[in-house]
């Protein structure tokens, strides 16, 4: 939606995110052969190429877990020196 409202801004609906992330998804299943031939993915598991889209730094839905503070300190800051930021913490030993 981030992307969306970046080149869209009249255009703030999930139908347009959705084509967006289908074209982008599309585009890197084609390309990422070129660059890691030996990954082998299901070419339906949407959720495991758009976790390694994220890995390689494209604009995903998903959000990330990580168990350093301190890369979660980079990423919230990282290019948004002149915004707020965010860290969210989960408990993970309660239950």
């Amino acid at each position: 939606m981030r992307l969306v409202r970046r080149c869209h801004s009249e255009q703030n609906d999930p139908f347009t995110a959705n084509i967006y992330e289908r074209i982008m998804l599309d585009d890197f299943k084609y390309r990422f052969p070129l660059y890691d031939s030996s990954k082998k993915i299901d070419e339906e598991n949407h959720v495991e190429w758009l976790a390694l889209m994220q890995h390689y730094g494209a604009p995903t839905r998903l959000i990330d877990f990580t168990s350093s503070i301190f890369v979660a300190l980079h990423f919230a800051l990282d290019g948004s020196y002149d915004k707020d930021s965010v860290i969210w913490a989960i408990n993970a030993s309660s239950g």
